[in-house]
Protein backbone atom coordinates (compact mmCIF):
# COMPACT_ATOMS: atom_id res chain seq x y z
CA UNK A 1 0.00 0.00 0.00
CA UNK A 2 1.42 3.71 -1.08
CA UNK A 3 1.87 6.08 1.28
CA UNK A 4 -0.52 8.41 -0.24
CA UNK A 5 -3.45 5.89 -0.44
CA UNK A 6 -2.82 5.21 3.53
CA UNK A 7 -2.71 8.84 4.49
CA UNK A 8 -6.36 8.81 2.84
CA UNK A 9 -8.93 7.18 6.55
CA UNK A 10 -11.19 4.37 3.80
CA UNK A 11 -8.15 3.48 2.22
CA UNK A 12 -8.64 2.91 -1.38
CA UNK A 13 -12.22 2.88 -1.49
CA UNK A 14 -15.09 5.55 0.08
CA UNK A 15 -18.11 3.70 2.01
CA UNK A 16 -21.43 3.42 0.63
CA UNK A 17 -23.33 6.58 1.44
CA UNK A 18 -21.16 9.11 1.04
CA UNK A 19 -20.98 12.48 -0.06
CA UNK A 20 -20.43 11.54 -3.62
CA UNK A 21 -23.93 9.99 -3.77
CA UNK A 22 -27.23 12.02 -5.05
CA UNK A 23 -29.80 11.40 -2.59
CA UNK A 24 -32.95 11.97 -4.86
CA UNK A 25 -34.51 9.84 -2.17
CA UNK A 26 -34.15 12.82 0.35
CA UNK A 27 -35.40 15.41 -1.92
CA UNK A 28 -38.11 13.23 -2.46
CA UNK A 29 -38.95 13.05 0.67
CA UNK A 30 -38.88 16.45 1.61
CA UNK A 31 -41.21 17.52 -0.98
CA UNK A 32 -43.93 14.48 0.03
CA UNK A 33 -43.51 16.16 3.47
CA UNK A 34 -44.11 19.59 2.00
CA UNK A 35 -46.66 18.09 -1.31
CA UNK A 36 -49.71 20.13 0.68
CA UNK A 37 -47.82 23.47 0.46
CA UNK A 38 -46.79 22.52 -2.87
CA UNK A 39 -50.38 21.82 -4.16
CA UNK A 40 -51.67 24.70 -2.45
CA UNK A 41 -49.50 27.01 -3.87
CA UNK A 42 -49.81 26.20 -7.23
CA UNK A 43 -53.51 26.15 -6.71
CA UNK A 44 -53.66 30.08 -6.13
CA UNK A 45 -51.16 30.83 -8.03
CA UNK A 46 -53.48 29.11 -11.10
CA UNK A 47 -56.69 31.00 -9.89
CA UNK A 48 -54.82 34.49 -9.66
CA UNK A 49 -53.95 34.10 -13.41
CA UNK A 50 -57.51 33.21 -14.45
CA UNK A 51 -59.28 35.44 -12.29
CA UNK A 52 -56.69 37.97 -14.07
CA UNK A 53 -57.79 37.00 -17.55
CA UNK A 54 -61.69 37.14 -16.54
CA UNK A 55 -61.45 40.35 -15.38
CA UNK A 56 -59.49 41.72 -18.28
CA UNK A 57 -62.23 44.04 -21.07
CA UNK A 58 -62.68 42.63 -24.30
CA UNK A 59 -62.46 45.23 -26.72
CA UNK A 60 -63.57 45.61 -30.53
CA UNK A 61 -62.81 47.22 -33.20
CA UNK A 62 -64.46 47.81 -36.40
CA UNK A 63 -63.13 49.13 -39.52
CA UNK A 64 -63.92 51.31 -42.92
CA UNK A 65 -62.00 52.09 -46.15
CA UNK A 66 -63.19 56.07 -47.12
CA UNK A 67 -62.37 56.77 -50.97
CA UNK A 68 -61.09 60.02 -51.17
CA UNK A 69 -61.89 61.65 -55.15
CA UNK A 70 -59.83 63.93 -56.75
CA UNK A 71 -61.83 64.87 -59.55
CA UNK A 72 -59.61 67.24 -60.59
CA UNK A 73 -56.58 64.92 -61.47
CA UNK A 74 -57.42 64.88 -64.93
CA UNK A 75 -57.39 68.77 -65.82
CA UNK A 76 -54.80 69.74 -62.83
CA UNK A 77 -51.85 69.79 -65.83
CA UNK A 78 -54.23 72.48 -67.69
CA UNK A 79 -55.41 74.60 -64.63
CA UNK A 80 -52.34 76.25 -63.23
CA UNK A 81 -52.09 75.92 -59.50
CA UNK A 82 -52.58 78.56 -56.65
CA UNK A 83 -49.80 80.24 -55.24
CA UNK A 84 -48.99 82.64 -52.78
CA UNK A 85 -46.54 85.02 -52.37
CA UNK A 86 -44.57 83.28 -55.17
CA UNK A 87 -44.73 80.38 -53.51
CA UNK A 88 -46.73 77.08 -54.62
CA UNK A 89 -49.57 76.14 -52.10
CA UNK A 90 -50.49 72.29 -52.84
CA UNK A 91 -53.08 70.71 -50.26
CA UNK A 92 -53.04 67.02 -49.58
CA UNK A 93 -56.83 65.88 -50.11
CA UNK A 94 -55.88 62.53 -47.86
CA UNK A 95 -54.40 64.43 -44.92
CA UNK A 96 -57.16 66.88 -45.47
CA UNK A 97 -60.07 64.32 -44.99
CA UNK A 98 -58.09 62.57 -42.19
CA UNK A 99 -57.93 65.86 -40.25
CA UNK A 100 -61.69 66.22 -40.71
CA UNK A 101 -62.32 62.77 -39.41
CA UNK A 102 -61.07 64.23 -35.99
CA UNK A 103 -62.85 67.69 -36.37
CA UNK A 104 -65.08 69.03 -33.53
CA UNK A 105 -68.15 69.31 -36.00
CA UNK A 106 -67.74 65.85 -37.36
CA UNK A 107 -67.41 64.34 -33.21
CA UNK A 108 -70.54 66.09 -32.41
CA UNK A 109 -72.62 65.67 -35.57
CA UNK A 110 -72.00 61.99 -34.68
CA UNK A 111 -72.19 62.21 -30.41
CA UNK A 112 -75.90 64.54 -31.83
CA UNK A 113 -77.12 61.40 -33.94
CA UNK A 114 -76.14 58.35 -31.71
CA UNK A 115 -76.90 60.23 -28.31
CA UNK A 116 -73.28 59.40 -26.87
CA UNK A 117 -74.62 62.00 -24.15
CA UNK A 118 -76.17 59.30 -22.14
CA UNK A 119 -73.73 55.97 -21.06
CA UNK A 120 -73.09 53.82 -18.39
CA UNK A 121 -71.02 55.28 -15.35
CA UNK A 122 -68.88 52.37 -15.20
CA UNK A 123 -66.73 51.41 -18.39
CA UNK A 124 -67.21 48.09 -17.67
CA UNK A 125 -70.83 47.53 -18.61
CA UNK A 126 -71.71 47.84 -22.60
CA UNK A 127 -73.75 50.56 -23.61
CA UNK A 128 -75.94 48.37 -25.91
CA UNK A 129 -76.22 46.01 -23.27
CA UNK A 130 -79.07 48.35 -21.29
CA UNK A 131 -80.22 50.17 -24.51
CA UNK A 132 -80.37 50.42 -28.24
CA UNK A 133 -81.58 53.85 -30.59
CA UNK A 134 -80.63 56.31 -27.68
CA UNK A 135 -82.10 59.87 -28.28
CA UNK A 136 -81.16 62.53 -26.10
CA UNK A 137 -82.21 66.27 -26.47
CA UNK A 138 -79.75 68.35 -26.06
CA UNK A 139 -81.54 70.69 -23.66
CA UNK A 140 -81.13 67.17 -21.49
CA UNK A 141 -79.82 68.19 -17.80
CA UNK A 142 -76.03 66.52 -17.13
CA UNK A 143 -75.90 64.74 -13.73
CA UNK A 144 -76.22 61.18 -12.78
CA UNK A 145 -79.09 58.88 -13.88
CA UNK A 146 -79.86 55.47 -12.82
CA UNK A 147 -81.22 52.38 -14.78
CA UNK A 148 -83.03 49.89 -12.30
CA UNK A 149 -84.61 46.18 -13.37
CA UNK A 150 -87.14 44.61 -11.13
CA UNK A 151 -86.48 41.53 -9.97
CA UNK A 152 -86.78 39.22 -13.49
CA UNK A 153 -84.80 41.66 -15.22
CA UNK A 154 -87.25 42.42 -17.65
CA UNK A 155 -88.86 45.49 -16.79
CA UNK A 156 -86.68 48.79 -16.50
CA UNK A 157 -87.20 52.34 -14.75
CA UNK A 158 -85.03 55.45 -15.35
CA UNK A 159 -84.28 57.39 -12.02
CA UNK A 160 -83.55 60.93 -12.23
CA UNK A 161 -80.77 62.74 -10.48
CA UNK A 162 -83.72 63.63 -7.52
CA UNK A 163 -84.59 59.99 -7.44
CA UNK A 164 -87.78 60.48 -9.17
CA UNK A 165 -88.82 57.96 -11.78
CA UNK A 166 -88.81 59.36 -15.04
CA UNK A 167 -90.02 56.71 -17.34
CA UNK A 168 -90.15 53.10 -17.11
CA UNK A 169 -90.29 50.06 -20.07
CA UNK A 170 -90.50 46.73 -20.59
CA UNK A 171 -87.34 44.81 -22.56
CA UNK A 172 -87.72 45.59 -26.09
CA UNK A 173 -89.60 48.11 -25.72
CA UNK A 174 -88.66 52.52 -26.39
CA UNK A 175 -88.60 54.19 -22.76
CA UNK A 176 -89.27 57.62 -23.40
CA UNK A 177 -89.61 61.20 -21.49
CA UNK A 178 -89.18 64.80 -22.02
CA UNK A 179 -85.47 64.72 -22.62
CA UNK A 180 -84.74 60.61 -23.52
CA UNK A 181 -85.40 58.03 -25.61
CA UNK A 182 -84.40 54.09 -26.11
CA UNK A 183 -85.45 50.53 -26.13
CA UNK A 184 -84.75 49.16 -23.13
CA UNK A 185 -82.42 45.62 -23.24
CA UNK A 186 -83.32 42.76 -20.86
CA UNK A 187 -80.67 42.77 -17.90
CA UNK A 188 -77.10 41.20 -18.92
CA UNK A 189 -76.29 40.08 -15.56
CA UNK A 190 -77.32 39.61 -12.13
CA UNK A 191 -76.95 43.57 -10.96
CA UNK A 192 -80.12 45.01 -10.69
CA UNK A 193 -79.30 48.74 -10.83
CA UNK A 194 -76.98 50.33 -13.15
CA UNK A 195 -75.71 54.18 -13.16
CA UNK A 196 -75.85 56.42 -15.81
CA UNK A 197 -74.31 59.91 -16.45
CA UNK A 198 -75.15 62.45 -18.78
CA UNK A 199 -72.47 64.81 -19.98
CA UNK A 200 -71.77 67.72 -22.11
CA UNK A 201 -71.84 67.36 -25.86
CA UNK A 202 -67.56 68.24 -26.03
CA UNK A 203 -67.18 65.31 -23.54
CA UNK A 204 -69.36 63.12 -25.74
CA UNK A 205 -67.59 64.37 -28.28
CA UNK A 206 -64.23 62.92 -26.83
CA UNK A 207 -66.05 58.97 -26.70
CA UNK A 208 -65.92 59.59 -30.90
CA UNK A 209 -62.34 61.56 -31.25
CA UNK A 210 -60.73 59.43 -28.86
CA UNK A 211 -60.83 55.78 -29.89
CA UNK A 212 -60.77 56.94 -33.70
CA UNK A 213 -57.98 55.96 -35.61
CA UNK A 214 -56.77 56.93 -39.64
CA UNK A 215 -54.01 56.14 -41.77
CA UNK A 216 -54.01 56.85 -45.77
CA UNK A 217 -53.12 53.62 -47.99
CA UNK A 218 -50.22 53.98 -49.55
CA UNK A 219 -50.40 55.03 -53.15
CA UNK A 220 -53.96 55.65 -53.24
CA UNK A 221 -56.83 57.43 -52.58
CA UNK A 222 -58.40 55.36 -49.60
CA UNK A 223 -58.27 56.20 -46.14
CA UNK A 224 -58.35 52.71 -43.78
CA UNK A 225 -60.49 54.39 -40.29
CA UNK A 226 -60.51 52.39 -37.74
CA UNK A 227 -62.56 53.12 -34.28
CA UNK A 228 -61.76 50.75 -31.23
CA UNK A 229 -64.42 49.69 -28.25
CA UNK A 230 -65.78 47.68 -25.33
CA UNK A 231 -68.86 48.02 -26.53
CA UNK A 232 -69.67 45.59 -30.08
CA UNK A 233 -72.93 47.29 -31.26
CA UNK A 234 -71.50 50.73 -30.51
CA UNK A 235 -68.36 50.44 -32.45
CA UNK A 236 -69.36 50.14 -36.04
CA UNK A 237 -72.19 52.46 -35.37
CA UNK A 238 -70.09 55.20 -34.12
CA UNK A 239 -67.62 54.16 -37.55
CA UNK A 240 -70.24 54.73 -40.02
CA UNK A 241 -71.88 57.80 -38.19
CA UNK A 242 -68.46 59.29 -38.56
CA UNK A 243 -68.10 58.57 -42.42
CA UNK A 244 -71.85 59.81 -43.27
CA UNK A 245 -71.18 62.84 -41.24
CA UNK A 246 -68.14 63.64 -43.02
CA UNK A 247 -69.74 63.25 -46.44
CA UNK A 248 -72.21 65.90 -44.89
CA UNK A 249 -69.67 68.07 -43.69
CA UNK A 250 -68.47 68.50 -46.88
CA UNK A 251 -71.31 68.78 -48.83
CA UNK A 252 -72.52 71.94 -46.15
CA UNK A 253 -69.28 73.06 -46.68
CA UNK A 254 -69.40 72.85 -51.02
CA UNK A 255 -73.11 74.39 -50.73
CA UNK A 256 -71.74 77.65 -48.58
CA UNK A 257 -68.50 78.54 -50.45
CA UNK A 258 -70.99 78.11 -53.65
CA UNK A 259 -73.44 80.33 -52.23
CA UNK A 260 -70.99 82.77 -51.28
CA UNK A 261 -69.29 82.79 -54.24
CA UNK A 262 -72.66 83.57 -56.37
CA UNK A 263 -73.35 86.29 -54.17
CA UNK A 264 -70.01 87.50 -54.61
CA UNK A 265 -71.01 87.70 -58.49
CA UNK A 266 -74.39 88.73 -58.14
CA UNK A 267 -72.42 92.25 -56.40
CA UNK A 268 -70.07 92.17 -58.92
CA UNK A 269 -72.81 92.03 -61.67
CA UNK A 270 -75.08 94.83 -60.06
CA UNK A 271 -71.90 97.28 -60.02
CA UNK A 272 -70.70 96.73 -63.47
CA UNK A 273 -74.47 97.27 -65.00
CA UNK A 274 -74.13 100.42 -63.05
CA UNK A 275 -70.87 101.14 -64.26
CA UNK A 276 -72.11 100.59 -67.82
CA UNK A 277 -75.14 102.65 -67.69
CA UNK A 278 -73.09 105.47 -66.43
CA UNK A 279 -70.75 105.04 -69.34
CA UNK A 280 -73.54 104.64 -72.19
CA UNK A 281 -75.28 108.07 -70.45
CA UNK A 282 -71.87 110.12 -71.10
CA UNK A 283 -71.16 108.79 -74.78
CA UNK A 284 -75.05 109.83 -75.34
CA UNK A 285 -73.96 113.48 -73.40
CA UNK A 286 -71.05 113.62 -75.15
CA UNK A 287 -72.89 113.39 -78.69
CA UNK A 288 -75.84 115.77 -77.90
CA UNK A 289 -73.19 118.39 -76.68
CA UNK A 290 -70.86 117.61 -79.67
CA UNK A 291 -71.27 118.66 -82.98
CA UNK A 292 -68.98 116.93 -85.18
CA UNK A 293 -69.37 112.70 -85.56
CA UNK A 294 -65.42 111.80 -85.47
CA UNK A 295 -64.61 110.62 -82.43
CA UNK A 296 -62.24 111.87 -80.12
CA UNK A 297 -60.17 110.46 -78.39
CA UNK A 298 -62.24 111.13 -74.88
CA UNK A 299 -65.36 109.48 -76.82
CA UNK A 300 -63.43 106.42 -77.54
CA UNK A 301 -61.84 106.08 -74.39
CA UNK A 302 -65.48 106.00 -73.30
CA UNK A 303 -66.35 103.41 -75.93
CA UNK A 304 -63.87 101.15 -75.12
CA UNK A 305 -64.67 101.38 -71.50
CA UNK A 306 -67.97 100.37 -72.17
CA UNK A 307 -66.38 97.29 -74.58
CA UNK A 308 -64.83 96.23 -71.20
CA UNK A 309 -68.13 96.55 -68.73
CA UNK A 310 -69.84 94.24 -71.03
CA UNK A 311 -67.28 91.56 -71.42
CA UNK A 312 -66.75 92.12 -67.36
CA UNK A 313 -70.61 91.20 -67.44
CA UNK A 314 -70.63 88.24 -69.43
CA UNK A 315 -67.65 86.39 -67.66
CA UNK A 316 -69.39 87.68 -64.33
CA UNK A 317 -73.06 85.60 -65.79
CA UNK A 318 -70.76 82.60 -67.10
CA UNK A 319 -69.01 82.28 -63.19
CA UNK A 320 -72.61 82.86 -61.33
CA UNK A 321 -74.20 80.05 -63.89
CA UNK A 322 -71.13 77.97 -62.72
CA UNK A 323 -71.59 78.38 -59.14
CA UNK A 324 -75.11 77.70 -59.52
CA UNK A 325 -74.61 74.68 -61.41
CA UNK A 326 -72.21 73.44 -59.20
CA UNK A 327 -74.85 74.27 -56.04
CA UNK A 328 -77.67 72.94 -57.69
CA UNK A 329 -75.80 69.00 -58.44
CA UNK A 330 -73.85 69.32 -54.96
CA UNK A 331 -77.63 69.60 -53.56
CA UNK A 332 -79.31 67.14 -55.59
CA UNK A 333 -76.81 64.14 -55.50
CA UNK A 334 -74.12 65.35 -52.81
CA UNK A 335 -70.26 66.34 -53.03
CA UNK A 336 -69.50 63.10 -53.64
CA UNK A 337 -71.75 61.78 -56.61
CA UNK A 338 -70.34 65.33 -57.98
CA UNK A 339 -68.18 65.06 -61.39
CA UNK A 340 -66.15 67.84 -61.13
CA UNK A 341 -63.97 66.62 -63.80
CA UNK A 342 -67.00 67.16 -66.16
CA UNK A 343 -68.84 69.99 -65.24
CA UNK A 344 -64.55 71.81 -65.50
CA UNK A 345 -65.05 70.76 -68.96
CA UNK A 346 -68.69 71.28 -69.64
CA UNK A 347 -68.05 74.84 -68.27
CA UNK A 348 -64.86 75.62 -69.78
CA UNK A 349 -62.59 75.03 -66.66
CA UNK A 350 -59.28 74.60 -68.35
CA UNK A 351 -59.66 77.85 -70.12
CA UNK A 352 -60.82 80.02 -67.30
CA UNK A 353 -58.16 79.70 -64.57
CA UNK A 354 -60.30 81.20 -61.81
CA UNK A 355 -63.35 78.53 -62.40
CA UNK A 356 -60.79 76.25 -62.52
CA UNK A 357 -59.05 77.03 -59.86
CA UNK A 358 -61.62 77.55 -57.93
CA UNK A 359 -62.95 74.16 -58.53
CA UNK A 360 -59.83 72.56 -57.08
CA UNK A 361 -60.73 74.46 -53.91
CA UNK A 362 -63.42 73.31 -53.38
CA UNK A 363 -62.56 69.83 -54.07
CA UNK A 364 -60.40 70.21 -51.10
Amino acid sequence: MSSEAALRPFGESEPEGGPSQAHLTDYWQVIARRFWLVLLIFAVTTASAVWAISRQRTYYQARIALQVNDPMQRTRSIAPRQTFSGMDVFTDPIQSEIQLLHAAPVANRVAEQLGLRLMPASPDVPRSSLMRDVYVAAEAPEGSYRLVYDAAGRLAELWGPDGMVLGRAAAGEVLETDVFRFTVQPAPDEVREHALTVSSLEGASGIVRGQLAATPRQNTNIIDATYTSSDPVLAPLILNATAEALRAYGAERMRVSSSAEARFIEDQLVQSREQLQRSLQQIQDFKRTGAFTNLSAEEQALLDRNQELRTRIEQFDSERSMFNRVTDEVQSGGISETDFARLSTEIGGSSNPSLGAYLDGVRT
